[in-house]
């Protein structure tokens, strides 16, 4: 972890989610990082996991675990922008309807709470969805790269919808995000979801593969990173002596194994 911590940090990352974490407890740790931990679950490989810089100079105003797939923060930052980040990861293409269908209602339900309880906040959910989404129009799903669409990739998008939340690097030509093991075949199946105004401030997309998630000389999942300009909410409070500018955060998601 303190490899990951030092990797992360020199790449200048300020807020990550993790999926396949593997953390035996539940808890925080601080180091160049703060590490929200979420505990695997029963006979399972997950464990998500939100970190935040702390030389972002944000507040961590709260955070909560649903499941070992599904955990939010909410955090603020010094130009008075806000946002709600979550880490999920979603049941694999091999699960059943109902195991894949039930979790995504937790995902809604999730949204749901956070944005009732943080109404100025952005949303913006680092996804493991084991989904491809298809070639089916539109507004929140780009043309880029398309792939034939999955159970997993049919749900999401409904979730998409529902909550007016855009897949973004369905919008950009970066590339695969995982490689199978034994095939080697490569789809793009990792994503960052996000509320209209914060993937209006994308700078910068892309699908990494010069940082070492493993250590182990064998990587699935890339590591997917986005450039954003995160700025106040209109209906934020603002102290009238600050200016407002933008807050640069760089977030990215990732699948150590």
């Amino acid at each position: 972890m303190q490899l990951l911590d030092l990797q992360f940090h020199h790449a200048c990352l300020s807020v990550l989610g993790l999926q396949e974490g593997r953390a035996l407890t539940l808890g925080r740790k601080d180091g160049v990082h703060s590490i929200m931990l979420c505990a695997t679950g029963d006979g399972d490989q997950a464990g998500v996991q939100i970190w935040l810089a702390q030389d972002a100079q944000a507040s961590l105003r709260a955070w909560n675990v649903a499941d070992a797939r599904l955990m939010w923060a909410a955090v603020a930052f010094p130009n008075g922008a806000a946002a709600i980040f979550s880490s999920a990861h979603a049941p694999t293409e091999a699960s059943d309807d109902t195991t894949i269908s039930s979790y995504f209602d937790k995902t809604q339900t999730l949204i749901h709470k956070v944005r009732a309880n943080h109404a100025t906040f952005e949303v913006i959910i680092f996804v493991d969805g084991n989904a491809r989404l298809g070639s089916v129009p539109s507004q929140y799903v780009g043309n880029r790269e398309v792939a034939v669409a999955n159970m997993d990739g049919f749900v999401l998008r409904s979730v998409l919808e529902m909550n007016e939340l855009f897949a973004v690097n369905t919008f950009y030509n970066a590339g695969p995000t995982w490689r199978h093991g034994s095939s080697g075949n490569q789809y793009r199946i990792d994503y960052s979801l996000s509320t209209r105004t914060a993937r209006q401030g994308v700078s910068d997309f892309r699908v990494r593969r010069d940082l070492d998630l493993t250590f182990a000389g064998w990587i699935d999942h890339y590591l997917v990173s986005a450039t954003v300009l995160l700025f106040p909410h209109p209906d934020t409070p603002q102290q009238p002596k600050k200016p407002k500018s933008p807050n640069i955060c760089k977030w990215c998601m990732a699948d150590p194994c």
